[in-house]
């Protein structure tokens, strides 16, 4: 291993050292307040339309970053991006609505 490249292993790992520091503090800071916000937000549940849109866009990002980071190219396999993608937007919407919740709970 050459003098650069262990260079440029230490400053990689101090670089990821600092990072995990840096999120850890953050969480311990700032978390509890995070976790009550999103527990009040979420309490009710998103309703279909925002989940719908939630849903959308994060199948999108996904299936883009699995193209990107194919070795067959953006386009590569159109069917299997396109069968994904409703996978993936199903599975989101569902998994991010209150469909569920208002199927489960019973009112006496």
């Amino acid at each position: 291993m050459e003098k650069s490249d262990k260079n440029l292993l230490l400053f990689l790992l101090a670089i990821g050292a600092t990072g995990l520091i840096t999120a850890w503090w953050l969480l311990a800071s700032y978390g509890p307040l995070l976790l009550d916000w999103i527990a009040l937000t979420c309490l009710e549940g998103l309703g279909f339309k925002v989940s719908a849109a939630i849903g959308f866009f994060l199948a999108i990002a996904v299936l883009v970053l699995f193209a990107l980071v194919s070795d067959v190219g953006l386009f590569g396999e159109a069917q299997v991006l396109i069968s994904s993608f409703f996978g993936f937007f199903i599975a989101f919407t569902l998994l991010s609505s209150d469909f569920a919740l208002r199927k489960s709970t019973t009112h006496i």
